[in-house]
């Protein structure tokens, strides 16, 4: 495994109404962080509101290598739900 930096995150979210967002900025949650060899592991927890109870996301995650060249990293989608809407019987 080379050494990479995460520089950039995109994220494309879908909702049943059929609306289409889109978010692109730095790094994730205020970090950029460094994958290496001895530390090849990075986890983070964020949050985005959707206006319904389900909709999907996907994205990518741009990395920079050592030699200053860059490595883009696909997100599959998967699927967001409004964990309250749905643990009511009735919307079932």
């Amino acid at each position: 495994m080379e050494r990479v930096q995460l520089r950039e995150r995109f994220w494309k979210v879908f909702s049943i109404t059929g609306n289409l967002e889109s978010n692109r900025g730095k790094g994730v949650v205020g970090m950029q962080p460094i994958l290496s060899p001895e530390c090849p592991v990075f986890q983070y927890h964020s949050h985005v509101q959707i206006p319904v109870p389900w909709a999907h996301m996907w994205g990518s995650f741009r990395f920079e290598r050592h030699n200053g060249t860059n490595l883009d990293v696909k997100i599959p989608s998967f699927p967001l739900y409004d964990r309250t809407y749905w643990s009511h019987s009735d919307n079932l």
